[in-house]
């Protein structure tokens, strides 16, 4: 028993020295990670580079995040990386779970700061952006999948600029599947009442066209439509539809029934048996 006892004290020993070694070291590794970002912060890009050239590999590992965090700063404020942006809400995200908040503090960094300026410097990229139909999409959905929490005035100006290029798309070429996107991702947008007219007149079109059993339920039974035009029988078409809808059931109910046998003579079988 004395011997385990002993052995216990000295894992215990070897653990707090191990601590008690580790704790410099590891601050030794985030110093240098302060100073980093001191100098991306001041703008002092010379210093930035230089020290960034020679961050070892073991203070870049051990503060992955956080490095990945203020290389993204730098390829937007100082290297003009407008592809980068994207990946800006799930890095700070990462980081804020890591040291950064730490690393700023003992910096004498404002997070709120970076945070304002690299979303400025985002959504005055969306402003110059040649496809912000593409660019908006593909930051709203970043935004989305990290949990990013945009402040109100960049969000309501990516959002408006989102929601106005699905727009223009579905207006330019007018389709089902474009606009069931616009509906699904502003059920209560700007341009509503007029995407619920054009869905309207859409599947009606698709009937026309094609009127199948699968057509003609999802034209009559869209709930959202009944809703929106406060009863089905208030929707435009409905009228033009709804006598139609009779026969071309008639004519699916028919060539879905089974044809009877055809009553052809029997033959007289009485001389097979002579």
């Amino acid at each position: 028993m004395e011997q385990i006892k002993n052995m216990r004290l000295y894992i215990s020993f070897m653990c707090l020295l191990a601590f008690l070694c580790a704790s410099p070291a590891m601050a030794q590794k985030q110093s240098k990670v302060e100073k980093l970002l001191k100098f991306l912060v001041n703008n002092e890009n010379d210093k930035f580079t230089k020290n960034r050239d020679k961050l070892d590999t073991e203070t870049a590992t051990a503060f992955e995040a956080e490095v990945k965090l203020i290389d993204l700063c730098d390829q937007i404020w100082n290297q003009q990386e407008v592809t980068v942006a994207k990946d800006y809400f799930q890095a700070y995200v990462d980081a804020a779970k890591g040291s950064f908040l730490s690393i700023c503090q003992e910096a004498g960094v404002d997070p709120g700061a970076i945070r304002k300026r690299m979303e400025s410097s985002i959504s005055a990229i969306l402003d110059e952006y040649p496809n912000k139909l593409v660019y908006s999409g593909t930051l709203v959905e970043a935004v989305k999948a990290s949990g990013y929490e945009l402040s109100d005035e960049v969000s309501k100006h990516l959002y408006d600029v989102h929601e106005e290029e699905l727009w223009k798309d579905f207006v330019r070429n007018k389709n089902i599947p474009k606009c069931e996107k616009y509906l699904t991702e502003y059920a209560d947008g700007k341009y509503k009442a007029e995407a619920m007219i054009e869905y309207n007149r859409l599947l009606f079109q698709t009937v026309q066209k094609s009127p199948s059993a699968s057509n003609f339920k999802r034209f009559f039974d869209h709930d959202r439509l009944n809703t929106f035009f406060d009863g089905r029988s208030k929707r435009e078409s409905m009228a033009q539809a709804s006598p139609s809808t009779t026969i071309i059931f008639t004519e699916i109910s028919a060539k879905r029934r089974p044809s009877l046998p055809s009553s052809k003579p029997l033959r007289n079988t009485n001389r097979l048996l002579i």
